[in-house]
């Protein structure tokens, strides 16, 4: 098998440490006192001890630097930035208000009970509100087999078992760019927004929650865990902090700024299988 010869690194950032990044509290506070003021330039400079003038160049869907991103954060919503939601005659719908942006973040914070802040969620939705639009959508995709409903029930945890930083980031962008989840309004956007391949190429596609590390947890009962495409690890990476057995394996046909881990096997996932452990 082919694996990575690198160690975790971070392009601009020499002295990149995974672990020390998660478990430095003053880091990661001062990253979302700067979110909180719509700095993601330098939240993420924060978080990731990037260069005070950051030139690094984010191939995704397009190509950004850093502080091109940061200008557009600025622009607020003018020119439809914000305007996820549209009617079925594509006319844009009002931002939802920031009180059920927060109770969608909630539904994902380790803080709350999934469960219970999703029944919120929607009972306490407007009527034809983008949040009532949104609960529904939620409700309707949300499964849990019946025989595993008490298992798979999460408390909440007041200290999670690892730091998450991507969902701080994700957090921010939510009320930053006035989200409140996905729904049929949101389905008829076809557009994404700047700050996409800055979270894609520091964290990932997918914003690991507690819930979900937790259910991967339960669900694996102590076997080993295969994160196929992993990407740049960071999923394989709280996965480990949350105790688990974790196997990362990605083509790596992407290239990413960030790698959370150094054990990445190289190989196509159906190749790997075949192989086995």
């Amino acid at each position: 098998m082919s694996r990575t010869p690198k160690t975790p690194r971070c392009v601009g950032s020499p002295s990149f440490a995974p672990d020390e990044v998660i478990e430095d509290a003053p880091r990661l506070q001062q990253a979302r006192e700067l979110l909180a003021a719509n700095d993601l330039y330098n939240a993420s400079r924060a978080l990731l001890s990037l260069p005070e003038r950051d030139s690094f160049t984010y191939h995704a869907m397009t190509s950004v630097k850093l502080a091109e991103v940061q200008h557009v954060v600025g622009l607020g919503g003018v020119n439809g930035l914000h305007a996820w939601y549209r009617d079925e005659d594509g006319t844009a719908r009002e931002p939802p208000p920031l009180p059920d942006i927060e109770a969608y973040i909630s539904i994902f914070s380790p803080s709350t009970a999934t469960a219970s802040a999703l029944k919120n969620f929607e009972t306490n939705a407007k009527k034809t509100s983008i949040r009532s639009e949104a609960a529904r959508h939620l409700a309707e995709k949300r499964y849990v087999h019946p025989a595993l409903a008490s298992q798979l029930t999460i408390p909440k945890a007041k200290q999670p078992p690892s730091q998450n930083p991507y969902f701080d980031f994700w957090a921010w962008s939510c009320r930053n760019l006035e989200w409140c989840g996905p729904c049929a309004s949101s389905e008829r956007v076809a557009t994404s927004h700047h700050v996409l391949p800055i979270f894609m190429h520091h964290f990932g596609c997918a914003t690991p929650s507690h819930e979900s590390l937790q259910v991967l947890r339960l669900l694996a009962d102590g076997r080993a865990v295969a994160d196929m495409g992993s990407g740049n690890g960071y999923w394989t990476f709280l996965l480990r902090r949350y105790g688990l057995t974790v196997y990362p394996v990605d083509n790596m046909q992407s290239e990413w700024r960030v790698n959370w881990v150094d054990d990445t096997v190289i190989m196509d996932g159906v190749q790997w299988l075949r192989t086995g452990l």
